[in-house]
């Protein structure tokens, strides 16, 4: 991996965080560190946070449309314990991000999807789903 590709991989982690973070204090959530959902409300319903730059490289100078990014297994849990997402898009703003949308949805109620096999290297054991940001908000 080049340094400059890591140095966007380390961006967009802490951007990660970041919006976690807001997302946990905007929803009043409680982090979870058990590594089945990102964070949950005081009487343990799960929710996962799904944060997506609103547009992003599209690999040939120009930019594309952010999307969020679901997988399976995960997916699969927080549907049977009857949690949430919530979904935040973003934008760089100096050294900080900017949380520009959020909303929170019923893992029983996402868009129509269906799941294939992930695009990320290191997820290549799971399967994903990928919303638009439009499909979202």
């Amino acid at each position: 991996m080049s340094n400059q590709t890591s140095g966007r991989a380390d961006r967009r982690k802490a951007a990660g965080t970041a919006v976690e973070r807001h997302v946990c204090r905007k929803y009043n959530l409680e982090p979870d560190h058990s590594g089945r959902a990102d964070a949950a409300y005081a009487n343990g319903t799960p929710v996962e946070i799904k944060a997506a730059l609103r547009e992003k490289s599209d690999g040939r100078g120009g930019t594309k449309e952010g999307e969020f990014y679901v997988f399976e297994e995960p997916h699969q849990w927080v549907r049977r314990h009857d949690g949430y997402y919530v979904f935040a898009v973003y934008r760089f703003r100096g050294r900080g991000v900017q949380v520009l949308k959020t909303k929170r949805v019923h893992a029983s109620n996402l868009p129509h999807f269906s799941f294939h096999q992930s695009g990320h290297p290191d997820r290549n054991h799971d399967r994903e789903a990928r919303f638009k940001v439009s499909q979202i908000f």
